[in-house]
């Protein structure tokens, strides 16, 4: 419809230069996302090979029985700190500003699935 207007007026549409800037736009907007969501840090994502490693190293699932229980403390000790290159070695540090996720023996928090 564009094109057909443009021409009825004796203009052309640069069809390929249009193109070009819409991917442009779309990729600037996906880098935008992406900094939002972590914050401009590398995404960490669990996944299979990270849930075999655990398994591999004698860490149990998490007991989560305690989310059905609104008005109860849980304790609960760390099993496991992951980072952006993987699980950390017992004595091994991140730096300052690094995000990490950590997997413990006990939560009362739902799993995020999805």
């Amino acid at each position: 419809l564009t094109e057909l207007m443009a021409e009825e007026a004796g203009l052309t549409v640069d069809s390929d230069g249009f193109t070009n800037e819409m991917e442009a736009q779309k990729q600037r907007s996906r880098d935008a996302r992406a900094k939002a969501k972590g914050g401009g840090t590398k995404r960490l994502e669990f996944i299979a090979e990270q849930t075999a490693w655990l398994a591999e190293n004698g860490v149990k699932a998490t007991d989560d029985s305690s989310k059905y229980a609104w008005d109860v403390e849980t304790a609960a000790s760390i099993k496991a700190v992951f980072g952006t290159d993987g699980f950390l070695e017992e004595g091994s540090s991140v730096g300052s500003g690094e995000t990490v996720g950590i997997v413990l023996d006990k939560s009362s928090f739902y799993a995020e699935a999805g």
